[in-house]
């Protein structure tokens, strides 16, 4: 079956399926409207918006409450969409790229407000872009500007500390939940919730949590705003005002209640346009990040434990304000003047008389009240007590291995960058190869 539905402003929306039962109702005053659609085998729905694909399509319609901007036919009435139910292999591809993929798509109309569910076995799944999200249950309430997926999950994105900046992949999973609501800006992820990120300079991080919270910060708009919204904008209502008389919504975050094909624009990619401004890390937290050499030797490792983490990313702060620990391993290759030649590369733990020690080892921190790194004053302070102090122990890696113990009520290190070129009279290409490059990260600091 081809059928073709064309509103009262000509816009055209077509289903191919192979058996189609559309029944109609006639208003209070006679008007005649389309009640139900049902159809059945390789249903392909396609609109200037949206192509819609499924096993079966059922759209259950209304007469519409909105008046219409284009007269309609003398015998004919404008619906609005009531519900919709889409299943077997649904897959809708929107305008701008958005693919969402389910078993099942169901589209509820309540009160001018269209709520979308997708159902998947094993996962649903919304794809843009940059971002992948995935979960069992997956609903989007975009008048709300909320998002919830029920059940263990997956969201693989980018991350980009500053305009310009290389973009880095970012993969969470959790066990439990994940609820987004934009008019907070918060989100909230439960259920042993693991956050894997890479760094610029090839270190794997690993963050952990029973439970992660959010705060995000809407992005400041790089170019002059047009007319319409961007199809990344989260939640962005249609900038018509609104849709097409006949056509059924798979979702819609119209302000009006008639039914139409279009997407709401940013529906699924409703943290598009925001940005992390602080995470907080609750339950047994863990951090832990691994850099290794292209052999698979470690070059450097950080791991640190505490019952809660807070860091507030634009302003690059960690505050730990719990007891916890952290240890900290550096093995790279150290750059140290020999006799006779500077800039020499040396490996870790190699030794200019024989006597010398170097900072390259392994350092062991504990701190009972609280840890603060602060990277814009470079500095971090460790809070302990008379009676429980705090302790650093460090042990080097140098063929003498000594050992080194640090107590104290509180422990304050004040930093600096590590640099990235020496002086050296070997070519710059083998002086830079041979130093190593500058991390914001506290533990590389602190070594």
């Amino acid at each position: 079956v081809h059928c073709e539905m064309t509103d009262s402003a000509k816009k055209t929306q077509t289903i191919d399926c192979n058996h189609l039962t559309l029944q109609t109702a006639a208003t209070a005053d006679g008007k005649i409207y389309p009640k139900t659609v049902n159809a059945d085998g390789e249903v392909h729905v396609i609109d200037p918006e949206q192509d819609l694909r499924a096993g079966h399509l059922a759209v259950v319609l209304r007469p519409s409450t909105q008046p219409s901007k284009t007269a309609t036919g003398g015998d004919t009435a404008s619906a609005e969409l009531q519900s919709l139910l889409a299943h077997e292999s649904v897959k809708v591809v929107s305008k701008d790229g958005t693919i969402t993929t389910s078993d099942q798509l169901l589209v509820e109309n309540k009160d001018g407000k269209n709520n979308v569910k997708l159902l998947g076995e094993p996962y649903a799944r919304i794809i843009d872009k940059q971002n992948i999200l995935s979960g069992p249950i997956i609903e989007i309430f975009p008048d709300a500007q909320q998002l919830r997926v029920d059940g263990a999950g997956n969201m693989k994105g980018t991350q980009q500390e500053n305009p310009g900046d290389p973009q880095r992949p970012i993969n969470v999973t959790w066990l439990r939940s994940m609820n987004f609501d934009g008019k907070t800006n918060v989100v909230d992820v439960a259920g042993q919730v693991v956050a894997i990120t890479q760094d610029a300079d090839g270190a794997t991080n690993t963050a952990r949590g029973d439970r992660v919270k959010m705060l995000l910060a809407d992005v400041a708009p790089t170019t002059k705003p047009s007319t319409t919204q961007p199809a990344t904008q989260p939640f962005s209502r249609d900038p018509q005002g609104s849709a097409p008389t006949t056509q059924f919504a798979v979702a819609t975050t119209q302000p009006t209640t008639r039914a139409t094909t279009k997407p709401s624009r940013g529906d699924y990619g409703g943290m598009a346009s925001k940005t992390v401004r602080h995470i907080t890390f609750d339950d047994n937290a863990t951090i832990e990040s691994v850099t290794l050499a292209d052999d698979g030797s470690l070059l450097r490792r950080t791991h640190l434990e505490a019952s809660t983490v807070n860091y507030d990313i634009l302003l690059k702060k960690l505050l730990i304000p719990v007891e916890g620990r952290m240890i900290v391993e550096d093995h790279r290759p150290t750059t140290q003047p020999t006799a006779g030649v500077q800039g020499d590369a040396r490996p870790a733990g190699a030794k200019v008389d024989n006597n010398a020690e170097n900072n390259r080892g392994t350092t062991a921190f504990h701190w009972p009240i609280h840890f603060t790194y602060d990277d814009s004053a470079h500095q971090a302070v460790m809070v302990g007590e008379p009676h429980n102090q705090d302790v650093v122990v460090h042990r080097d890696d140098s063929p003498k291995a000594q050992s080194y113990r640090l107590t104290g009520d509180t422990v304050t290190a004040d930093l600096e960058e590590v640099a990235t070129t020496q002086p050296t009279a070997k070519p710059a290409a083998q002086a830079n190869a041979a130093t190593s490059q500058p991390t914001t990260k506290p533990a590389d600091r602190l070594s």
